[in-house]
């Protein structure tokens, strides 16, 4: 035997479904006035209020780099992947190309290179398994 029947409240005389709660209805309520009250805080020089505005009205910025052509694609696929990362600090070295770009096409590198290490694994323990 259950303890709890589908459909049957624990607790009759409680909130009935759908109605909201009372601090909901407060906050609802207090809303309109909570925001007039950030805005107005942003633009007499509160530097956390112009945060919280600015971070929940504005989408976030993101870098809009132009392309940068460090090497030939033809090239590129010629060289080993030691020979790739080189390459890439090089051009951050030396100013062609911005350092976390740099950063994100080396992490972005070595994962190609994990990926292809696991395609070599399972075409090798297929082989294996085939010459069995």
């Amino acid at each position: 035997m259950t303890r709890f029947v589908k459909g049957v409240s624990g607790n009759p005389r409680g909130r009935k479904p759908g109605k909201p709660n009372a601090n909901t209805l407060k906050l609802r309520e207090a809303t309109p006035a909570i925001l007039d009250a950030m805005i107005s805080a942003a633009v007499q020089g509160d530097c956390q209020a112009a945060s919280i505005v600015l971070n929940r009205t504005l989408p976030q910025l993101k870098s809009t780099l132009p392309s940068v052509e460090i090497i030939s694609p033809k090239k590129w696929e010629e060289m080993t992947a030691q020979q790739k990362a080189s390459t890439l600090l090089a051009a951050s070295i030396d100013g062609r190309l911005p350092a976390d770009v740099c950063e994100t096409l080396i992490r972005s590198l070595k994962g190609a290179c994990e990926i292809g290490e696991w395609a070599d694994l399972e075409r090798r323990m297929a082989e294996l398994e085939a010459a069995r």
